[in-house]
């Protein structure tokens, strides 16, 4: 054999026993992580996106480790439920997460979704944040929750109604929902393109990245709108 091919062989070699080493070691992890959140919720989860890294970010590329990691996972009944998860490695423990906003996040867009739809197909995207929860997170819509928060909906819609004020829709979900008088936040209502609803629900079903939907309306093309200014907006 030819002292190229030995040496191509073992390049091989030692490039898949680092992949095996790697998937075995974010495998152990993701069971450490399931276990902890377990023990935090009482809940089964599953890590929807584990990326393994623990490195600085930046402009240019560092192996210096920082010790911490991030990971999303999501009830495993339930996947649309994502969160971001933020762990220290040594020994791991969970830092922070985004569990309890996630579910009222969920519960509230499938509230407007089931009480309040418009149009011929509706979509509801949501996002809260700052809230606290005093016993264990149930389906009942905004049980257990406290603390201050905000909530931020985005509502799609295809097919417009000329009879529906609009304006007058949107207050009516927020004075519904009776939110906490320390909530804040926004809804907002766009109208999209036929099969719009389904691309953006996608969109949203599909992101690995937490942070880069935040933004929802903006994160999202323009393609799916049916006119770029043609929406309702209401702080409260």
């Amino acid at each position: 054999m030819e002292k190229k091919t030995i040496i191509l062989l073992i390049v091989i070699a030692i490039v898949i026993a680092a992949a095996v080493f790697i998937g075995i070691r974010i495998f152990s992890n993701s069971n450490e992580i399931k276990t902890l959140l377990y023990e935090k919720y009482k809940e089964n989860f599953k890590i929807v996106h584990d990326s393994g890294k623990e490195y600085k970010s930046g402009l240019f590329p560092t192996f210096q480790k920082t010790g911490y990691k991030n990971v999303i996972a999501a009830p495993e009944n339930n996947t649309e439920v994502k969160f971001n998860v933020r762990l220290k490695l040594d020994p791991m423990e969970i830092v922070e997460d985004d569990y309890i906003p996630a579910i009222i996040a969920y519960n509230t867009s499938k509230e407007i979704e089931k009480k309040y739809k418009i149009g011929n197909k509706m979509y509801v995207h949501t996002l809260a944040s700052e809230y606290k929860c005093d016993g264990k997170t149930t389906d009942t819509f905004f049980e257990n929750i406290k603390g201050r928060g905000s909530i931020y909906i985005s509502i799609y819609v295809e097919g417009a109604d000329n009879r529906v004020n609009y304006k007058d829709y949107l207050n009516k979900i927020i004075k519904d929902l009776n939110f906490d008088s320390s909530t804040t936040g926004s809804i907002r209502l766009y109208f999209v393109k036929e099969k719009g609803t389904g691309k953006i629900k996608n969109y949203y079903k599909n992101s690995k990245d937490m942070v880069k939907v935040e933004n929802s309306a903006n994160s999202i093309k323009k393609d799916y709108f049916e006119t770029p200014n043609k929406d309702y907006f209401i702080n409260f």
